[in-house]
């Protein structure tokens, strides 16, 4: 088990905002640096655009979007929305990812300073 990421809480957290607006919504006033993975970055990112601009975020609308990013995003999007059941979840993923990523920056900081002592 990798402490510093949650592969599954980000694919739920991303799958709730492709199954509900509101969630969408969340999501795109969070950092992306949440978000562990180059792919489900790019999801994140594409979820943003679209929120941006006034749209809403279904699993076709991402799929378009995210292949800016993602060659083939639709496997990986299906795979989220059948992750994403519970929209009323997503702030507990949320608290998940924000404590992994509070580790990631921790690990960072420690490697930054043993570097800097040697």
């Amino acid at each position: 088990m990798d402490i510093m990421r949650n592969r599954d809480a980000e694919m739920a957290l991303l799958g709730c905002a492709i199954n509900d607006g509101g969630t969408a919504r969340l999501i795109a006033g969070m950092p992306e640096a949440l978000f562990s993975a180059d792919d489900t970055q790019a999801i994140h990112r594409a979820i943003c655009r679209i929120i941006a601009r006034g749209d809403a975020a279904d699993l076709v609308s991402v799929s378009a979007e995210a292949a800016c990013d993602l060659p083939q995003p639709e496997q990986l999007l299906i795979d989220m929305a059948q992750r994403g059941y519970m929209p009323s979840m997503a702030r507990q993923y949320e608290a998940i990812l924000r404590e992994c990523r509070k580790r990631r920056k921790l690990s960072d900081m420690a490697s930054r300073l043993l570097r800097d002592i040697t």
